[in-house]
C-alpha cells in the first residue's frame, strides 16, 4: 500500500494554514479549510477511508489484467470504486496508461468506454508515446482511426524521435501508413531515430506503394479542384498538361 498523494497532500495545506493562521483573515481561512476538509469528507463518505488516503496496487494490477484480457464489466466494477481523478492515475510500470494497454491489445470498446469516462487520449508515458503510437506499433486500424476523431495528435513526437507514421512505417504496416496519410499525417520522414532511419530507407515494396498512391492522388486532386473554382478554371488546362506529362513521364521511365 502507497500514499495517495492527491488527497494526503491537502494535510500540508491544512497545516500551514493552521500554522499561520494569526496573520491571514479569518473568513479566508475558514473558507480553505472548510472546502478541503469537505472535499475529504465526501470522499472519505464515497469511497472510504482506505482508497482515500491509500493507493492499493493490487486494485492496479486487477485492472490491467483486465484490460489485457479484454473484461469491460470488470473494469466498470473497479471504475466504480474510484475516484475519476485516482483511477486515472492507475499505472503499472513504465507511466502506461489504460488507453495505451487497450491499445496494444485490440479492445476498441474498452478504449471507447474510457474516452468517454475522460481519459486523455494524448497521455504520454515515461518515454512519450500515446494510445496512438501502440495502436500504430499493433496495426489496430480501428483503434487508431477511432483515437484520430477523439483529437489523438497524429503529428506527435516521441522522446525517441518518432511519429505515429514512422512508427507504422517502421513496423512495415501500410494499411496504417495509408490510414494516417488519409487522416493528415505529415509525410516526414527524417529522423533521429536510428532503426527507423535504417528501416525508412529500406521501405517494403507494399510500404513504398502505398506511399506512392498517396502522393499520386495528391497530385491528381489538385488540377481537379480547378473545375469547382470559377477563379482557377482559366489555369486548368495548364495544370491538366502538367498533370498528363507527369504521368506521362512516368510511364515512359518504369513501363517502357
Amino acid at each position: 500500500m502507497q500514499m495517495n498523494t492527491r488527497n494526503c497532500g491537502l494535510i500540508g495545506p491544512l497545516l500551514l494554514l493552521h500554522y499561520y493562521r494569526s496573520q491571514l483573515n479569518d473568513i479566508f481561512v475558514g473558507m480553505i479549510v472548510g472546502a478541503i476538509l469537505l472535499h475529504l469528507a465526501n470522499q472519505v463518505r464515497r469511497f472510504g477511508f482506505r482508497i482515500t488516503f491509500l493507493k492499493d496496487n493490487t486494485q492496479t494490477n486487477k485492472l490491467f489484467r483486465f484490460i489485457k484480457d479484454g473484461n469491460l464489466d470488470e473494469i466498470k466494477k473497479i471504475r466504480r470504486k474510484f475516484p475519476k481523478e485516482q483511477f486515472f492515475e492507475m499505472k503499472p510500470f513504465g507511466g502506461y496508461n489504460m488507453l495505451m494497454f487497450a491499445a496494444s491489445e485490440g479492445h476498441l470498446d474498452i478504449i471507447k468506454y474510457l474516452v468517454e469516462e475522460g481519459a486523455n487520449v494524448n497521455e504520454r508515458s515515461n518515454n512519450g508515446e500515446t494510445p496512438l503510437i501502440r495502436a500504430c506499433y499493433f496495426n489496430r486500424l480501428d483503434i487508431a482511426q477511432y483515437l484520430i476523431s477523439a483529437k489523438a495528435n497524429i503529428e506527435h513526437v516521441t522522446t525517441t524521435d518518432l511519429t505515429p507514421l514512422q512508427v507504422a512505417i517502421m513496423r512495415n504496416k501500410p494499411n496504417m501508413v495509408t490510414l494516417l496519410l488519409n487522416k493528415g499525417a505529415k509525410l516526414r520522414l527524417k529522423t533521429k531515430n536510428l532503426l527507423a532511419e535504417e528501416k525508412i530507407q529500406n521501405m517494403t515494396p507494399e510500404l513504398l506503394l502505398a506511399i506512392f498512391e498517396f502522393t499520386e492522388w495528391q497530385r491528381i486532386k489538385q488540377p481537379l479542384k480547378y473545375q469547382t473554382d470559377r477563379d482557377k478554371q482559366k489555369n486548368y488546362p495548364k495544370e491538366f498538361m502538367r498533370l498528363n506529362k507527369n504521368i506521362m513521364h512516368k510511364v515512359l521511365s518504369e513501363y517502357i
